[in-house]
């Protein structure tokens, strides 16, 4: 019987130290910005977050249609993900890969249209539309 419970303790270890190493590639939020609807550009600040080798984006509050997604990175280069899809609250893009080994991420610009903005066309801003939350998610 005690080396049932050895055989059992170590085997629980075993499992225990490999889901820790599994969970490196956990998703870590970037940042978050609320689009006004008055707005076409978003920049969500990222310093000092890490290296990065995937992103993705989750939406709240209001639709939004992403029309391009630029990376700028920590040395200053700039990465255009040829990023183009809708997101209605509660989704999350698809994952978009980094070009390069992890890198170290200091901003995401965001060109975006929101669907408050969409339906508010030639009526003026509506007070009661409400905002885009966009999230970004890295995979590290």
């Amino acid at each position: 019987m005690k080396e049932v419970k050895k055989v059992m303790l170590t085997l629980l270890s075993i499992l225990f130290v490999t889901s820790v190493f599994a969970n490196k590639s956990n998703w870590e939020k970037l940042g978050e910005v609320n689009a006004d609807i008055s707005l076409d550009r978003v920049t969500i600040n990222c310093s000092n977050k890490g290296a990065f080798k995937a992103i993705k984006f989750k939406v709240q509050g209001s639709a939004v249609d992403f029309d391009r997604v630029l990376v700028k990175y920590a040395t200053g280069a700039l990465d255009d993900l040829r990023f183009s899809q809708s997101l209605r609250p509660g989704e999350e893009s698809q994952v978009l890969d980094l070009r390069g080994d992890h890198r170290v991420i200091k901003e995401v610009i965001l060109y975006l249209k929101s669907e408050a903005k969409n339906k508010g066309k030639g009526k003026g801003n509506s007070k009661n539309s409400k905002k885009a939350m966009v999230q970004i998610w890295g995979q590290n």
